[in-house]
């Protein structure tokens, strides 16, 4: 395949100020002979090679499909997107946090503001989204393009496209425990400080965290408009499996530690049992641990002993290493990472 796609640029034998001319012979990869779209981008991606689609001539029809086609539909199907988390960051981390530390808790502007932008995420983009992942679902039952997701078969783009329905979930969540939902009647006017709102206020800060995390993960889409930053976005998924298998070990070297620092049996504060000496241990190593901690260690030499050789074990060797892994996965795939981001 790479011969062929080789022999679909012609150059010049002749050189000019160091550059020769060359022509790509890509129409047919781009539309068929009666005109309509042809599949050849689609048939090449499916082949999940990141060298490929670095070729120029792939290169140079998928840069013309995307500037003068999928661009504009892009940005037309993600602007509500885009839209919808500046609106939540308004009504959740700017003028919420306002509300709840009463600076302006008089201010009616501010609360209408908040109940608008609200109503557009419950209202207009809540439906939206459901509306077309229901409608691609429901024609890819009808085709029976269908995958296996948790021991059970779905349409085939709902595990790549999880993401997208855990926001569903989690905005549906935050219309049963909206504040300002329970507090209607209330006086004043959409607030959120009444008997029950202070009840669901709790609760409903948790899918609201959820809702942000969310909103930007799925606004990590936008990288494709840079591709060394897609790069980057694909990278940082790539190498996020050596941090799990790094916190995987800390977390065993942690509880092996604060097992043996309460079987010690040195009755010093904060190392009473196993969760108190896990979580002293923890301070330490993240450097957060009170004075009055670390002072106590020398009250017991053979607790001081198993702390030091905890800290040696978790700071120099398990950082770096994985510091190390990191650099290998990194530069294993770095070669690649632009072929993979066009993928």
């Amino acid at each position: 395949l790479w011969t062929f796609l080789d022999g679909l640029v012609w150059r010049s034998r002749v050189v000019e100020s160091g550059r020769r001319r060359a022509a790509y012979f890509c129409q047919h990869l781009l539309v068929k002979e009666d005109g309509t779209y042809a599949p050849a981008i689609q048939d090449i991606c499916a082949c999940q090679n990141p060298k490929l689609v670095c070729h120029p001539v792939v290169a140079h029809i998928i840069d013309l499909v995307w500037t003068q086609v999928a661009r504009r539909t892009f940005l037309f199907r993600n602007a509500t997107l885009m839209l919808t988390l500046v609106l939540y960051t308004i009504s959740q981390a700017v003028l919420d946090t306002s509300l709840v530390e009463g600076m302006v808790s008089e201010s009616l502007a501010s609360r209408v503001t908040i109940v608008v932008c609200r109503c557009f995420i419950y209202l207009v983009f809540l439906p939206s989204h459901v509306g077309s992942h229901v409608t691609l679902a429901l024609h890819e039952i009808r085709s029976g393009h269908m995958k296996r997701f948790c021991c059970i078969k779905v349409p085939a783009h709902i595990p790549k496209h999880a993401k997208c329905y855990y926001l569903v979930i989690i905005l549906c969540a935050m219309i049963a425990l909206d504040p300002v939902i329970h507090c209607l009647g209330e006086s004043p006017l959409f607030t959120q400080h009444c008997e029950a709102g202070e009840t669901f206020g709790e609760w409903y800060a948790i899918p609201s965290v959820l809702g942000a995390l969310n909103l930007y993960v799925l606004a990590a889409d936008f990288c494709v408009f840079a591709i060394r930053i897609a790069a980057f976005v694909l990278m940082f998924g790539r190498v996020m499996s050596e941090l799990f298998l790094f916190l995987l070990g800390f977390a065993i070297l942690l509880l092996a530690f604060a097992t043996a620092g309460a079987a010690s049996k040195a009755k010093v504060h904060g190392f009473e049992t196993i969760a108190d000496c896990a979580s002293t241990m923890l301070d330490i190593f993240m450097g957060t641990a009170h004075n009055e901690d670390t002072e106590a260690l020398a009250e017991s030499p053979r607790l001081r002993i198993v702390v030091v050789v905890f800290y040696i074990f978790s700071t120099v060797y398990l950082l770096n290493l994985l510091i190390a892994q990191l650099a290998t996965a990194y530069n294993s795939t770095f070669e690649d990472m632009i072929g993979f981001a066009r993928l």
